[in-house]
């Protein structure tokens, strides 16, 4: 429900879709919230995002087309003198609810299906040359990572994510809000307090220039902070002013709408889109709970930390070791370079082998590079790993051989010189990657320590302070896996440890 196009596909910038992807099981000792697509953060031709980095050059070949497209038709921003009465009290509770008040009323459009439709896609027919091969160059890259078997449409793919999972959009460039349909239900209103959350923090803190900021780096962290800080205020605005029958044929509705969106997408897909919108409410709770509102403003006026905060809590203000970045062949074409980061190492990873095993490239991540690049027609990439302690390097070294082995024989490789472990893929072949591991599952374990921790603090000040709440959370799902923490009647033996795990890691 809020604002969110598909990763790379021909958005405007800060599209929310209609229904999350269902990450989550219902009930149990942990639950996960479903997921939901991020939006668009980039315009023109530049990296669109970095979530593992698959998706780049899909995102500079089709992003870059639609909002090139969109931006050079558009006027230069204006302004209503007073709100659509039809948004004026949801403005109103955002203002109140961030406790931060708008300068001045935005545009708020309301289209009917098609325009709307028509708004947030593209036609194949407008893609360039260049734009085809960086597309090609994208799928082959996905190939090399072991996150994607076969010959995959990555084009239609996005297009069709951006044409069903998107119900609004705030574009920071024309500072529009733009919505599907032209009747406020309690859905559209819901998703306008996410939407307008974002024409706040854009008044106040200029999102194209934090964008910008960000950089390639913390892209994800980026968006993370600005979609989660929009999800908490969504959040409190259906909780004072839905109905519960509201909520709950809001949640039917996604369900639905979530099966039809996301049923026949590629996961990897579908986990790249829901990162930003299941680790930033979190992030953002737990920013505000150790240092108030004034700590999450700072975050958007004093700079971003590094995305390992987005899955560790307690390394907010961690800087990245220094590791040197790969060579490549002679002669062959650099597509990208830049941090690999410890979401890309998860999915990668957790593509291939246990989740929870994964987990261990975010724990014991201290720094990394990479460098892509097609060498005749074959795209690969080498990543660079260095771990906070020479066991983390030795670990996540273990966990790479065992990936290159479950790769097809020949396309990858693993090597250790001192400090790093390096890890080189090309593509092997649209007939012989083999299926992936369901990857959206996986990422109930970062998102499930996250939540626990969050919980925890809640729940239970007294007794455990960050480093104890992260303590638990880390024992619990490295003790256990998601079905025994979900099990409708837990096992005794199961609660027995969890308690021990609990008393060992508070005060």
């Amino acid at each position: 429900m809020s604002d969110q196009p598909p990763t790379p596909p021909p958005l405007p910038p800060w599209s929310p879709p209609v229904a999350p992807p269902p990450v989550g099981s219902p009930g149990g000792f942990y639950d996960v919230p479903a997921p939901t697509p991020p939006p668009s953060t980039g315009s023109g031709r530049s990296r669109w995002l970095l979530l593992g980095m698959a998706l780049v050059l899909v995102g500079v070949a089709v992003v870059g087309v639609v909002v090139d497209r969109l931006l050079l038709s558009e006027e230069r921003p204006r302004y209503p003198e007073v709100w659509d009465e039809r948004v004026a009290a949801i403005a109103a509770f955002v203002e109140d609810e961030r406790g931060l008040d708008f300068e001045h009323p935005v545009f708020v459009d309301f289209l009917p299906e098609d325009e709307f439709r028509e708004k947030v896609t593209t036609s194949r027919d407008e893609l360039s040359d260049e734009d085809r091969r960086e597309i090609e160059q994208a799928t082959s890259l996905l190939r090399a990572l072991g996150l994607v078997e076969g010959d995959l449409d990555l084009f239609e793919e996005q297009n069709q994510l951006s044409a069903d999972a998107t119900l609004a959009f705030y574009d920071p460039d024309t500072k529009r809000v733009t919505v599907r349909g032209t009747e406020v239900t309690p859905e559209v209103a819901s998703t306008l307090a996410h939407e307008l959350t974002h024409a706040l923090q854009d008044q106040h803190f200029d999102l194209a220039a934090l964008r910008e900021t960000a950089g390639d780096d913390r892209a994800l962290v980026f968006r993370a902070l600005v979609e989660g800080d929009a999800m908490v205020v969504q959040t409190a605005y259906d909780e004072a002013k839905l109905s519960e029958s509201e909520r709950k044929e809001i949640a039917r509705r996604e369900q639905a709408e979530s099966a039809r969106a996301y049923g026949d997408r590629e996961p990897v897909l579908v986990a790249f889109m829901a990162a930003p919108y299941e680790v930033g409410p979190v992030f953002a709770k737990l920013v505000e709970q150790e240092g108030g509102r004034q700590a999450l403003d700072r975050l958007y006026t004093e700079g971003l930390p590094d995305e390992v905060a987005l899955f560790d809590p307690t390394r907010l203000d961690d800087k990245p070791l220094d590791v040197d970045p790969p060579s490549t062949p002679e002669g062959a074409e650099t597509t990208d370079d830049g941090e690999f980061g410890v979401f890309g190492w998860f999915i990668v990873l957790a593509a291939r082998l246990d989740a929870q095993d994964a987990l261990a490239a975010i724990d014991g991540w201290g720094g990394d590079s990479f460098v892509s690049y097609d060498n005749d027609g074959k795209v690969c990439v080498t990543a660079r790993y260095r771990g906070r302690s020479g066991a983390a390097t030795a670990k996540v070294e273990q966990l790479l051989a065992r990936w290159v082995d479950a790769m097809p024989d020949g396309a990858a490789s693993v090597g250790r010189s001192g400090e790093v472990v390096e890890l080189r893929s090309c593509d092997p072949g649209e007939d012989r990657v083999g299926k992936p591991n369901d990857v959206v599952s996986a990422l109930r374990y970062p998102i499930g320590r996250l939540e626990v921790t969050q919980q925890l603090l809640d729940l239970n000040r007294r007794e455990f302070d960050l480093e104890g709440a992260w303590c638990v959370a880390k024992g619990l799902f490295e003790t256990f896996t998601i079905d025994e923490l979900d099990a409708p009647t837990p096992d005794p033996e199961v609660i027995r440890q969890a308690q021990a795990i609990t008393a060992s890691c508070a005060r």
